[in-house]
């Protein structure tokens, strides 16, 4: 896990934290603050003080899952990778191993140096990555389901017609003669601007909990949800599946009512499409399809078995207002990125993955309501039990998804 480097807005103190960490505790002033980047997190390496005029050079950063659907097969694989955003070939094609030794730093207005542009989106960056991952897979639909995405800024610097390394001062290759003034970077910060919400809940003032990487704050005074949009924290819809019982772990589930338009509407709809070894119910016409996705990381597979059971094989549940006392487990998923899931959960599900197939290709779904409800599970040895003994979760693929 990398590392980043930070100075408390309130007293000043130097504090590390880890990397893609949105709650920030300062342990000398014990202010606590949500860090919101507002669309990604933007760090860099600082150069020594006499590295002279410093050109930053951008590098993608991602850690999460891929997901692949080609030929009536879901295959899944964790990612994490670093590569050169820039056009510039010449340049080191990640950012190694070495630089996991140094802290990041955020990006701010206050850095001064010259900065080149990101030549190449991320998912252009990912896709290179897919072709030597999915060697002989002919266009496999892809998802990713990022737990830290990122643009990190690396320093060098032009000198005797060579790019220098700013950190080490090595030689990192010949300037060639194309590259020329467009190496020169544009001067001033890279665009970005961080957001430092206080953890108070909007509605009564109280302090909110929540983990280091958690998406989803808690208040425990008014029994609301907040996660944060932009630079303000937004009301998240928040139920729970109540329970009886002393050692209950509440893990949290986004459910989505979704829909693509006359194929896919309610539930009834779900079980014809995908092909499920269930009898559609009347009732089940007129229900809205809802799908329950894991709002916690885990390893990719476990992701998508969790989907698939807690969507299609829930039985009937009521569900109250709110969120349950006892132990929650952190939603540290973000909404969006479990809606972004939502295809290859159905594709993991289907039966008939070979007609699913020939549905799937150019699906766009459309997000009616959607919402935090958290699940009851029974700690049981190393295992966590849904209540009606059908379903369980390994405790230590929940403790290693942690660090996904």
């Amino acid at each position: 896990m990398w590392q980043v480097e930070h100075q408390c807005t309130q007293c000043g103190a130097s504090v590390i934290l880890e990397e893609a960490q949105r709650l920030f505790k300062c342990p000398f002033c014990r202010v606590k603050l949500y860090i919101s980047p507002g669309d990604f997190f933007r760090y860099y390496l600082a150069p020594p003080p006499d590295a002279g005029e410093i050109i930053f050079v951008p590098y993608w950063r991602f850690k999460g899952m891929a997901f692949s659907f080609e030929k009536a097969k879901v295959s899944s694989r964790i990612v994490d990778v670093s590569r050169n955003a820039t056009r510039f070939d010449f340049l080191p094609r990640s950012l190694g191993v070495r630089s996991q030794t140094q802290k990041l730093r955020f990006l701010t207005p206050a850095v001064s140096g010259s900065f080149l542009g990101r030549d190449r989106d991320l998912k252009d960056t990912l896709a290179l990555e897919e072709k030597f991952a999915l060697a002989g897979v002919a266009n496999p639909k892809m998802t990713y389901i990022g737990e830290s995405m990122s643009a990190i800024y690396f320093p060098v610097y032009y000198r005797d017609l060579s790019v220098y390394d700013g950190l080490a001062g090595e030689p990192i290759a010949p300037m060639p003669d194309e590259a020329g003034l467009e190496f020169s970077g544009r001067p001033g910060a890279a665009e970005g601007r961080l957001s430092f919400i206080p953890c108070l809940c909007p509605d009564c003032g109280w302090d909110m909990e929540g983990e280091p990487q958690s998406a989803v704050l808690t208040c425990g005074n008014c029994s609301s949800a907040w996660g944060a949009t932009g630079n303000a924290l937004q009301k998240v819809p928040c139920h729970f599946v109540p329970a009886r019982g002393d050692s209950l772990v509440h893990l949290p589930f986004w459910q989505i009512e979704a829909k693509v338009d006359w194929v896919l509407e309610t539930r009834a709809d779900a079980v014809r499409l995908l092909n499920l070894p269930v009898v559609a119910k009347r009732e089940w016409e007129k229900e809205p399809f809802r799908a329950l996705v894991p709002a916690f990381k885990i390893n990719p597979e476990w992701f998508l078995k969790i989907a698939r059971v807690m969507s299609f094989s829930s039985g009937a549940f009521s569900l109250e207002e709110g969120f349950p006392k006892g132990k929650l487990h952190p939603a540290a998923l973000p909404f969006s990125e479990a809606f972004e899931s939502l295809e290859m959960v159905l594709a993991y599900s289907a039966a008939d993955k070979k007609g699913f197939a020939q549905w799937f290709s150019g699906v766009k779904f459309v997000a009616k309501n959607s919402g935090l409800v958290w699940w009851p599970f029974i700690a049981s040895g190393m295992e966590l039990v849904r209540p009606d003994r059908e379903f369980s979760i390994s405790a230590s693929a929940l403790k290693w998804g942690k660090g996904i």
